[in-house]
């Protein structure tokens, strides 16, 4: 239960600060990347963890927010994995 709250906890503040897509400029900052440059390279690269779209009458990429939140959490839940496994 309590991932489910975590997971609903960080994707409503994603969506409270960032609304339904975040721009790269945001993303960049969310996913800890140096600049909006390094996120669009990655993503040229096919390398960003996150799928990126345009949108009809709109300047550049997106990327929804839900899909960022659920690949951050997933990140989370790796990191908690791993480190219970070290613990034995």
């Amino acid at each position: 239960m309590r991932k489910k709250v975590v997971r609903y906890g960080l994707c409503a503040h994603l969506l409270s600060v960032y609304g339904g897509l975040v721009n790269s400029t945001s993303l960049a900052r969310v996913l800890a990347y140096p600049s909006a440059d390094a996120v669009r390279l990655a993503h040229r690269r096919r390398t960003l963890p996150v799928r990126m779209f345009r949108v009809p009458h709109r300047k550049g990429w997106f990327a929804a927010t839900e899909d960022v939140a659920a690949w951050l959490e997933s990140q989370a839940k790796r990191t908690r994995v791993n480190d219970e496994s070290l613990g034995d």
